[in-house]
């Protein structure tokens, strides 16, 4: 039961952002919140601080040229009944003849008042993957396909 409303969870998350929506973006944090990824990290204390970052998030994802996101696939661990971890594969297709981008986050959620929230998460490009088509390729076997 979990698993299903996790997922559902980040399908709302990814249907925020299809939207370019700030606002619901944030409304995914449960704060403070702590964010990474190869740049740097940042820590979302406030609903301020929240909004600023998915509305800068939001601006930079149209300058990419994003169309839309798609959770490709999630892998989702329960930790107990407060708590989850979820490993999740994400194409951002773009405008034009723009190729999709692809990358992972690694999600711990909580519930808060009975809706999940987003409490870490680290986003990263995944150098086992192929930079064009997004299939993963076998560390034992870098010109496979599993």
């Amino acid at each position: 039961m979990a698993r299903e409303s996790i997922h559902e969870f980040l399908l709302s998350y990814c249907a925020a952002f299809n939207r370019f929506d700030p606002a619901a973006v944030s409304a995914h944090y449960a704060l403070p919140a702590q964010l990474a990824t190869k740049d740097g990290q940042i820590s979302l204390r406030t609903p301020a601080e929240a909004i600023a970052n998915s509305t800068a998030l939001v601006a930079m994802y149209k300058n990419w040229g994003y169309s839309e996101a798609q959770l490709e696939s999630a892998q989702i661990d329960e930790l107990g009944e407060r708590f989850a971890t979820a490993l999740v594969q994400w194409e951002v297709r773009r405008h034009g003849k723009l190729e999709p981008w692809r990358f992972r986050t690694h999600y711990t959620v909580s519930r808060v008042s009975g809706s999940w929230k987003i409490i870490h998460a680290v986003a990263f490009e995944d150098l086992r993957m192929h930079p064009l088509r997004g299939a993963f390729v076998s560390p034992a076997a870098p010109n496979s396909n599993p």
